[in-house]
């Protein structure tokens, strides 16, 4: 099938005959649609058939469709067999039949429609329904599919003769690509009647593939085809037909995907149906079902791209007509739209629409045809009127939902994650559901104009005013966030919701219950994160409700305000898009209005909120407030109320001072670091890594490495924009956050490099039970999260990278197929011939002539992705900057991660921390990683997990740190780094090898090494691992070495360690490593290991054959296994050549040996791997 698929393009239907090929496919499709029929058929005119028989397919032959599973193979199967049936369409001549004129290859495809459309029915549940489905969306598509390269060709013929001309010899199918409008009309009307049954199927997958197949016959012929699907689903709506109300969520996910095509053909279809579609789905918002509630507010989101909310002339524009190339825009032709609605408004199509019976679905009364549309200026004024009768009673029913919301499901805070009450796709749900009634009333609010606004911003004002609503704060915090988001890019006009709602949020904040403080606290994060200068205007509110928050005592209350912290420094530091870029626009096009076009980004661009420097300098003040004064307050010990009361002294058995922690200040420091935390969520993009001028670096070079990455340049203007002392200030914040968290990690590795008793604890009262930094687990995660915050983020949102799939998906559902199959092909031809495109430049294909069918609002979304990106891009270019200046530099100081200084007197000298001169970046980064691999190496299994989570992505982005830190891991895991305690933040393991907790095991130690293997595990660990042939041998004699290790630790530690173990082998058991060894030292130490691995079997075969006795000494037989592999994956071709004589005659000889002396043995199987091995490279 695939290469019949292939080869149709270079056939001409003069020259080869189909119909055996399309017979055979039919007769068989019983087999392949899995229809259980049985005896004679009932149909005479159906051939019968028995089953064929079945084979597998020959690998060398699955090789031109790719590896697939099962599952993947059925459904490939069904869409070439539609992609073969959809290009039998109007082959041969003509024959009379009774569903009348039209082509032989047609008439065939009809009958195989009628024959299976009993299967079709809702209720007719088996295994032949998934496989129908698959059949009827790939036949629909590839009809449609086939009017777009039909409309190509046309549009092709008009502007570049020539070139259709040459490509009619080089793909001659092209010659009869257009379906004549009889078939077309016959065929569709075939296939709408199946869509409609689909869609109400038991089964979901059905339903929406008849809902893909139905918007893929809409798009074709949306004059006739949209008008009798509004109408069904409208009266499914309807909360009197009892009999059809089990169908409402399928007709909302119906009129979700009609919105577009109706509008864009004949906008009277939609508008004329407007009031009582907004009438009867409102009922869809219902807080018991939350399916239904989640397709209606799609709906609504849809309906309000499309259609602004009051005045539909208000936002019109024009289409640009020139050439936009130089602004990096681009169109395949001039009205496109008319080449494809050329085929249904022909007269032919007419009258086969005409000749059919009353019963068609497409036979309705009173049709206006394409062109004839009369949008008058009552029909428009009645949809206006309803779109702002609808807004309030929406907003009415989303309070409702407010007011019926539960206690949020969460994930929980175990290592596995697991929702706390339900289950994660509980969790997934509810995040699902927050996101899509966010998107909705962003929608909303952006597509109202000023007077409706007033009307809306009143009702929530209210709403507000009057209720507190704790359990459904985040969704509330979303209705506040569109309500008082910036309305222009001008920052001195007034944000009248910002103006309306501040004051009653912020209403005798002060006294009130701590449920009514989180949620007003919650909504306020909610308005100020698109507010834009507002903010700034309210400062002193905000200032004074963050001050309350933060020093409640109450766990909700201070998430809150660090949420508004958050969200406070985002608003204020980013840019944005102003929610009216969002609303729909209309078209004038020959003084008459177009509405459903694509949206088009050249002569339309996106207006921005960008921060000044008032702003900026609010940031900064809200930075010093919350972040840097508390850090300077540690050397403080002025009680209980700071920080500093959390210090406290204590000494151990040798009578040293060590740092510790009291039980009732252990909050004021978590505090202190959450605060941190959220703190860089919302402003470490206004935080950069400037370039420090002491650092002895010829300026000609800086200045090279410098001006390079755009976020940055951009950030720079937005700080010299600030004071003086905004910009000197937060240019070193990001270096004293850096070396106050690499304080802080030094302080947990202080009290962790040893076992338990040796820090002073005894057998009667273990370390264990001593209040130390080092023992919450809380402090330490939340040092982690500061880290992965300052290694990775410069800027983009939280899964910013998330958003991406999303766009792609809503694009998905507006996509018109039909224009999109012509473009695609278009571009296709063109760049073949060398007249479109240039490697230089990448246009954007802009509006409906660029094969574009979205909405302004995800084309807007687009372009504010795009600017997340390079922010995100931003966190890989500037680590590569710094390693570049580091390796320039003359000068390097001491080491920042320093686990055996004196912690106290750190502390009282926290002030150097403020000395950004002692340091560069990159010497904070290091230490950071530094810390981390101790946190790795920490007791608690949580806090151990988070380090480990921290180092595998903080080396995303500095990953050249792992190189010098291999050869330490790996000196860890044999014991012989009895003089590197502390070096790269890794406790000595020879020492805690000899120190005995309070029980005489050896836990710490166990510990220690978990750490160390997941650290080894990590990707790019094992790329450096493998880069070199030194660092092979010393894996390879650190993997072969492990019994001695293992059977010092604790029973029950063994067979944990031996896990940890594997996992360190798995990453190089799952493929081959080959290296080019081009100098004499590698391969003298490739040899090298070949020999040592050799001799090792050697060793482990006399040592069994002297232990006659069975003793437990003998050499166990996963070591054995271990080495046999290392010998097949490093053994290559030059091992087996003539100068390399004794190691290739070992090789045979142990290879033989092994095969011969074990019996059914993992080591035999291993010695077979290793033969054949042999014999290729031979």
């Amino acid at each position: 099938l695939v290469l019949f698929c292939r080869a149709r393009k270079h056939l001409p239907f003069d020259k080869y005959d189909w119909g055996p090929i399309r017979r055979r496919l039919l007769t068989h499709s019983q087999y392949w649609l899995q229809i259980p029929i049985g005896g004679a058929s009932m149909d005479s005119s159906f051939p019968r058939a028995s089953n064929p028989r079945t084979r597998s397919c020959p690998s060398r032959l699955k090789a031109f469709i790719g590896s697939s599973s099962s599952y993947e193979d059925g459904i490939d199967f069904v869409a070439k067999v539609a992609k073969l049936l959809a290009l039998n369409i109007g082959i041969n001549p003509p024959v009379a039949e009774n569903l009348g004129t039209v082509s032989e290859g047609t008439g065939d495809i009809l009958r195989m429609l009628h024959f299976v459309t009993p299967y079709f029915n809702p209720s007719n549940i088996g295994t032949w329904t998934f496989t129908l489905g698959a059949f009827l969306h790939y036949f629909s598509y590839e009809v449609c599919h086939r009017v777009g390269v039909a409309a190509s060709v046309n549009a092709l013929r008009k502007s570049h003769p020539n070139l259709v001309e040459k490509l009619l010899d080089a793909e001659p199918y092209l010659i009869r690509v257009d379906i004549p409008p009889a078939e077309l009309v016959s065929l569709m009307d075939a296939l709408l009647p199946l869509c409609q049954q689909a869609l109400y199927s038991k089964n979901g997958h059905v339903g929406r593939a008849g809902e893909a197949a139905l918007v893929y016959l809409s798009q074709i012929d949306p004059v006739h085809v949209t008008p009798p699907f509004l109408d069904f689903a409208i009266r499914a709506l309807d909360i009197s037909a009892v009999n059809l109300a089990h169908q409402a969520p399928a007709a909302l996910s119906a009129l979700t995907r009609l919105v577009q095509p109706s509008l864009r053909r004949q906008p009277s279809i939609l508008l004329s149906r407007l009031p009582e579609l907004l009438r009867l789905s409102l009922a869809g918002i219902d807080s018991n079902d939350q399916n239904k509630t989640i397709r209606t507010l799609i709906l609504y989101r849809n309906l309000t791209s499309w259609l602004p909310i009051g005045s539909i002339c208000n936002n019109c524009c024009a289409s640009f007509d020139e050439n936009g190339k130089e602004y990096g825009c681009a169109h395949l032709g001039k009205d496109l739209m008319k080449s494809i609605s050329g085929v249904v408004t022909s007269d032919k199509y007419r009258s086969a629409m005409k000749n059919l019976p009353e019963s068609s679905i497409l036979s309705q009364p009173n049709m206006l045809t394409d062109g004839e549309d009369d949008v008058t200026d009552l029909l428009i004024e009645e949809a206006n009127s309803a779109m702002a009768d609808w807004v309030l009673g929406f907003l009415d029913r989303v309070y409702d939902l407010l007011r019926a919301a539960g206690e949020r499901e969460k994930s929980g805070k175990t290592a596995s994650g697991v929702a706390s009450r339900h289950s994660s796709s509980d969790v997934q749900h509810a995040r699902n559901f927050s996101r899509i009634l966010k998107e909705c009333l962003w929608q909303a609010f952006s597509s109202m104009d000023d007077e409706i606004y007033c009307q809306a911003l009143q009702s929530v004002t209210r709403f507000l005013a009057e209720e507190t609503l704790p359990s459904a704060a985040k969704d509330a915090a979303a209705l506040c966030q569109a309500v008082c988001a910036v309305r222009s890019s001008d920052n001195s006009c007034v944000n009248k919701g910002a103006q309306q709602l501040f004051p009653v949020l912020m209403q005798d904040l002060a006294h009130q219950s701590n449920k009514t403080l989180t949620y007003r606290i919650r909504c306020l994060a909610g308005a100020v994160r698109r507010a834009g200068k507002a903010v700034y205007f309210y400062r002193s509110d905000v200032t004074r409700a963050l001050s309350i928050a933060l020093a409640s005592r109450d766990k909700h209350v201070l998430k809150m305000g660090c949420k508004l912290l958050r969200h406070t420094l985002a608003s204020q530091s980013d840019s944005y898009p102003v929610i009216t870029s969002y609303a729909p626009r209309s078209f004038s096009v020959d003084q008459s209005l177009v509405l459903g076009k694509s949206a088009e980004l050249m002569g339309n661009g996106v207006d921005w909120q960008s921060p000044d420097g008032e702003q900026v300098d609010f940031v900064y003040e809200l930075l010093q407030t919350h972040v840097m004064r508390p850090i300077a307050d540690l050397k403080q010990n002025t009680g209980d109320e700071t920080i500093a009361g959390a210090i406290d002294s204590l000494e151990d058995a040798n009578g040293n001072e060590k740092l510790s922690i009291s039980s009732t200040d252990g909050s004021n420091l978590r505090r202190c670091l959450r605060v941190i935390r959220y703190a860089l969520r919302g402003g470490s993009g206004m935080l950069l890594d400037m370039y420090d001028e002491s650092d002895s670096v010829p300026s000609d070079e800086c200045r090279k490495e410098i001006s390079i990455i755009p976020h940055e340049e951009a950030v720079k203007c937005l700080l010299n924009a600030s004071s003086a002392e905004s910009r000197d200030e937060m240019n070193k914040m990001r270096k004293q956050i850096c070396a106050f968290v690499v304080l802080m990690m030094s302080i947990i590795a202080s009290e962790t490099m040893d076992s338990e008793t040796d820090l002073g604890g005894t057998a009667s009262t273990p370390q264990n039970y001593l209040a130390r930094v080092s023992s919450d687990s809380k402090i330490c995660k939340e040092v982690s999260e500061i880290a992965m915050l300052l290694l990775t983020r410069r800027g983009a949102q939280f899964r910013c990278q998330e958003g991406k799939t999303i766009w792609n998906a809503q694009k998905q559902l507006v996509c018109d197929f039909v224009i999109s199959a012509q473009t695609d092909h278009m571009s296709a031809i063109l760049q073949r011939a060398g007249l479109f495109g240039n490697p230089q430049h990448v246009l954007y294909k802009d509006g409906e002539d660029g094969g574009k069918t979205i909405p302004r609002r995800l084309l807007v979304t687009r372009v504010h992705l795009f600017y997340e990106s390079i922010q995100r891009n931003s966190s890989f270019e500037t680590p590569r900057k710094l390693r570049r200046l580091q390796s320039k530099r003359v000068t390097r100081e001491e080491k920042l991660f320093n686990p055996c200084t004196d912690m106290k007197r750190e502390f009282t000298e926290i002030d150097k921390i403020f000395d950004t001169s002692r340091f560069s970046s990159c010497d904070g980064y290091e230490g950071i990683m530094d810390g981390l691999f101790s946190l790795s190496c920490h007791t608690n299994t949580q806090v151990r997990a988070a380090g480990i989570g921290v180092v595998d992505y903080g080396v995303t982005r500095f990953g050249w740190l792992v190189r010098p830190r291999v050869p330490r891991l790996l000196a860890a895991l044999t014991l012989k780094d009895d003089d590197m305690k502390g070096i790269y933040g890794i406790p000595s393991c020879f020492q805690l090898s000899k120190q005995l907790d309070s029980q005489g095991k050896r836990r710490r130690m166990a510990e220690a090494m978990k750490g160390v293997c997941s650290l080894l595990s990590v990707n790019r660990a094992v790329k450096e691992l493998m880069g070199s042939e030194k660092s092979r041998l010393s894996f390879v004699q650190t993997l072969c070495e492990t019994d001695a290790v293992i059977s010092q630790l604790p029973t029950e530690e063994m067979q944990k360690m031996v896990h940890y173990y594997q996992s360190v082998f798995n990453p190089f058991r799952s493929k081959y490593y080959s290296l080019h060894r081009t100098t004499e030292s590698e391969r003298n130490t490739h040899e090298k290991s070949l020999f040592y691995l050799l001799n090792l079997l050697t060793q482990d075969d006399n040592e069994e054959n002297d232990d006659s006795n069975g003793d437990s000494t003998a050499p166990h037989w996963r070591r054995r296994l271990l080495v046999a592999w290392f010998l097949t994956c490093l053994t290559d071709t030059d091992d087996l050549r003539a100068n390399s004589e004794q190691l290739s005659s070992q090789l045979w000889k142990l290879c033989f040996k092994i095969l011969e002396e074990e019996v059914g043995q993992p080591l035999q199987r291993m010695a077979l791997g290793l033969f054949g091995r042999l014999l290729s490279l031979s």
